[in-house]
């Protein structure tokens, strides 16, 4: 059985592309393919824990579109070559951009509402949310690493490009 349709911490998942490969080897999985929102960025991480597992692996994305009455869908494609990622990424790159507006522009709704996000919370959830309402925090991915690269495995390296311990790629291999 392969389960083609996974989302990682670079979209709305909980995971590391690395910690998806290994609880899909883990469960008997035959294979896995990563299909973040809007992003192929967990590709190179991909990649690396389907060779350090021995388990196929695809790369592909689900893509936000909204039909011509206004409903929204999803596009997925799967096995995109090294080649065309780039066009991939710049395509959705606006997508994503619209899409943290409107997650900033609710946050400072609820917090204008006097509604804490993560009530109790202290430490780098709070601090990240009082970046966002600042309007001093975007989508990098060093961030979503340093938030997740605690869970990461012993010997392993994020594969997005840049900071606190990590080893990075472009996104795409």
């Amino acid at each position: 059985m392969v389960d083609l349709h996974t989302h990682s911490h670079f979209s709305d998942g909980d995971r590391s592309p690395w910690e998806l490969v290994r609880q899909a080897k883990a469960c008997g999985l035959s294979g896995l393919g990563l299909t973040d929102h809007d992003t192929l960025a967990g590709g190179e991480e991909l990649f690396q824990a389907g060779r350090a597992f021995g388990l196929p692996v695809v790369l592909g994305v689900e893509i936000s579109c909204s039909q011509r009455d206004g409903r929204q869908l999803h596009l997925l494609g799967y096995a995109i070559p090294p080649e065309g990622r780039q066009a991939v990424e710049d395509f959705c790159r606006p997508i994503r951009q619209a899409r943290n507006r409107a997650v900033l522009q609710s946050a400072q709704a609820l917090a204008q509402a006097g509604i804490r996000l993560f009530p109790g919370v202290q430490g780098p959830a709070d601090e990240a949310v009082q970046a966002l309402l600042a309007g001093t925090l975007a989508y990098d991915p060093d961030t979503v690493c340093a938030h997740h690269h605690s869970g990461h495995e012993e010997g392993h390296t994020c594969a997005h490009g840049g900071e606190n311990g990590c080893q990075h790629g472009s996104g795409g291999a």
